[in-house]
């Protein structure tokens, strides 16, 4: 919670079932700002990877892994940590973009202060939350 750019964002009770804290905008977003890049610690180990529920896969252009960038100690991490995944498409206000080895979010549209920021994990993530995968297809 520390590294939360206090003029951007605020860490608070999430307004998503069961997800704990989430992150906010303390201020409008505009569209197409960047957060990042996502902190972790950098592993290859996909069994942690899977269980943490925290972890990004960096792979290179051949689709091969190079390391996953896993939040799951809040010690060894960012703010970003606390931005959950959006249950539906029209929830999602961030996309993750992978930049030299590194994700960022990117604001899709413009975000209201107040609202919580959200991105989508991905279909396997989604599905272990109980979300409707085909929504974000």
């Amino acid at each position: 919670m520390a590294t939360t750019p206090l003029d951007t964002a605020f860490i608070a009770k999430s307004t998503l079932p069961r997800a704990g804290y989430g992150a906010f905008a303390a201020r409008r977003i505009a569209k197409d700002t960047y957060f990042g890049p996502y902190g972790g610690l950098k592993h290859n180990d996909s069994l942690i990877a899977e269980t943490t529920g925290y972890a990004w896969t960096i792979k290179n252009e051949l689709g091969e892994l190079i390391y996953f960038i896993d939040a799951f100690d809040p010690n060894n991490s960012n703010w970003l940590r606390f931005i959950n995944s959006a249950n539906t498409a029209r929830q999602q206000n961030l996309v993750a973009v992978k930049h030299l080895d590194e994700i960022f979010y990117l604001a899709t549209r413009n975000i209201d202060a107040g609202e919580e920021l959200l991105v989508y994990y991905g279909h396997t993530f989604a599905e272990l939350l109980g979300s409707n995968v085909t929504d974000f297809s």
